[in-house]
């Protein structure tokens, strides 16, 4: 256990440190990371349904998977549409100054 959580730690720095880039391989490799929890929560819902003795379990089962669908759907729709936003350089601000404010003169040495 200790050895798989330093492991995931060690993804989720890189991750970070990713993300605050925006490099490419960072999205592909969230989606990975997505696919990863999709596989752990569908096991997870087949062995509660696949141990389910009752028709209630069963129904509580499936009332579990649905939302789990309702919260993993809108995440995975949003981070398909953010694809543009990785892989290129941010673009710095170029906003005016505020009104009020004045570029210094390159001329002036500041003294009056």
């Amino acid at each position: 256990m200790p050895q798989q959580l330093l492991g995931f730690a060690v993804v989720c720095i890189a991750l970070s440190v990713g993300l605050q880039k925006r490099q490419l391989w960072v999205w592909y490799a969230v989606w990975a990371l997505f696919l990863f929890f999709a596989i752990q929560i569908a096991a997870l819902v087949a062995h509660v349904l696949s141990t389910a003795q009752t028709t209630r379990a069963a129904a509580l089962g499936c009332t579990g998977a649905a939302g789990i669908a309702l919260f993993w759907t809108p995440i995975a729709i949003w981070w398909a549409k953010r694809r543009n936003d990785f892989g290129k350089p941010r673009a710095h601000s170029t906003k005016p100054p505020p009104n009020g404010t004045k570029k210094p003169d390159a001329n002036t040495s500041g003294f009056v």
